[in-house]
């Protein structure tokens, strides 16, 4: 009995405190988590606005390039 009244005396603040910290993290996570639902879906938003972007640029250097060999070839 008396080891046991020691550990908790030895650990019982520190150990309090991991509860704590842990109980406040979990939380946070839960209370947080349609924020990063929200920046999630903004982020994939910008990114498919991006890759069409691109996309788009690559059609038009790919117009480009057969207009400039095109144009090459009526060239004496």
């Amino acid at each position: 009995m008396e080891t046991l009244i020691e550990s908790l005396a030895a650990f019982g603040l520190p150990g309090l405190m991991c509860g704590a910290l842990i109980w406040y993290l979990n939380r946070t996570t839960n209370d947080h988590k349609s924020e990063r639902a929200e920046w999630t879906s903004a982020n994939r938003d910008h990114v498919d606005k991006f890759a069409g972007c691109i996309e788009r640029n690559t059609e038009a250097l790919t117009a480009m390039k057969g207009e400039l060999k095109e144009n090459r070839c009526k060239m004496p």
